[in-house]
């Protein structure tokens, strides 16, 4: 029933991308962060739905009128470039039958943000695209708080299998971007009873984070309040108040949860925690000797493992950092570092563009909330293989293009220079 329910919506949206490729875009980045189909149990499961929407949504958009969309910004540069190297690095991949599956996915990921780039030009649009990442991603958050609620806490919660976050640790992460951007949809949305909805689903997305058993994902919650409370007017009231919620969702949980944190007391004893040292050291040492990395997945290969660590059984680099440097080398790191860099800085435009406009106050605060996901992804995924995660990626993009619409709407002299201005339609609407 789920196969065919899918196949279904699928032959609605796919069809409407083409004089649509909103709806395309939207219908990609549902695939791509909720993966419908491995919520299937028969022939949908392997079909690739990602891969169609993409295609029909690209011809459709280079057919539309929207094609002139896509101005020319430092972020979309360091994409291009990042997505040539990522190829290059794949081409001389000492172990390119690993190699080459992982690029395809991945240069997949590049082209979808470069869409978010061309088709999302607008305040609906844009809040379109948050409600489809939350809709996509809350919907684990929701049915996992509800799992820990009702077990207490005593099992794990997993993600859907053979997807980026099906290990507890990716889905915690994937959980704890969602959380800003839950909050954002709270302050700004006008209907109470769907207010009383999205403060339900916070809740819940926070308890199936906690459940994960993620020890990283304290990190990154941490990492996100301490931002928060940094950034807050009212300090003295605001501190006391975040660690409070983190302490009430961790005391809650069973003995076994305290003594899992406890580890965090004696890492090096931690023979995980010690497999990922083991992995950054080779990913250190690979992109050293080797300037092009070793392409997606090389550095836990044999060819190049048993070159420094024989001894040692392979890991993969559980680090979004050592993971880049390991896969493409130290220029490789060093873009994918702009990349991250180059969209905090159109953030913190956005925040200084809108703050004293009561009219934009919406863009202020979904400029802030990207910034509190990318403070918990940056920080979270230290320990985790996530470097290339779509949802990241997507928030990226999306501060570009709010920085875009902002920078059209801001009055003239507060705009960048001629030469940095970018615009959009005026009249774009939806």
């Amino acid at each position: 029933m789920r196969d065919l329910a899918l196949i279904l919506t699928l032959a609605v949206l796919v069809p409407l991308s083409i004089p649509f490729p909103l709806v395309g875009l939207f219908a990609w980045e549902w695939l791509s962060l909720m993966n419908p189909h491995r919520l299937t149990w028969g022939f949908a499961q392997q079909q690739p739905f990602v891969m169609v929407v993409a295609l029909v949504t690209m011809v459709g958009w280079v057919l539309s009128k929207e094609r002139g969309n896509l101005k020319m910004s430092a972020f979309l540069v360091l994409i291009g470039i990042f997505s040539a190297w990522i190829s290059i690095t794949t081409l001389f991949a000492p172990v390119p039958d690993m190699a080459v599956p992982l690029w395809d996915r991945n240069i997949k990921t590049m082209m979808m943000i470069v869409m978010v780039l061309a088709i999302v030009t607008s305040r609906v649009r844009i809040h379109g695209l948050v409600w489809v990442i939350v809709i996509s991603l809350a919907y684990y958050g929701i049915k996992g708080g509800a799992f820990v609620l009702l077990t207490g806490g005593n099992y794990i919660v997993f993600g859907p299998a053979d997807s980026m976050i099906q290990d507890n640790n990716s889905l915690a992460l994937a959980l704890i971007i969602t959380l800003p951007l839950l909050n954002y949809l709270r302050q700004h949305t006008a209907n109470r009873w769907l207010r009383y909805a999205l403060i339900g689903a916070l809740f819940l997305t926070f308890a199936g984070a906690i459940g994960s058993y993620s020890r990283g994902a304290i990190i990154a919650l941490g990492a996100i309040l301490g931002f928060l409370w940094l950034k807050s007017p009212a300090k003295i009231v605001t501190g006391p108040a975040l660690l409070c919620a983190i302490l009430v969702g961790v005391m809650a949980m069973p003995a076994k949860y305290m003594d899992r944190l406890n580890t965090l007391n004696n890492v090096m004893e931690d023979e995980s925690f010690r497999g990922r040292l083991d992995a950054w050291d080779v990913a250190w040492e690979t992109a050293k000797d080797h300037p092009l990395g070793a392409g997606f997945d090389g550095p836990r290969q044999p060819e190049i493992w048993n070159s420094y660590l024989p001894e040692r059984p392979a890991r993969a680099s559980h680090s979004i950092y050592f993971m880049v440097l390991g896969e493409h080398g130290f220029i490789g790191l060093g873009i994918y570092l702009l990349v991250c860099a180059a969209s905090w800085r159109n953030l913190q435009r956005v925040r200084k563009l809108t703050a004293e406009h009561g009219e934009a106050k919406w863009a202020h605060d979904l400029a802030f909330a990207l910034q509190l996901s990318m403070v918990g992804f940056l920080v979270g995924g230290a320990a985790l293989p996530m470097a290339y995660y779509d949802g990241f990626f997507t928030l990226l993009a999306m501060s570009a293009a709010l920085l875009r619409l902002v920078e059209a709407a801001a009055p003239a002299q507060e705009r960048r220079p001629a030469g940095f201005r970018r615009s959009v339609p005026a009249a774009a609407g939806a």
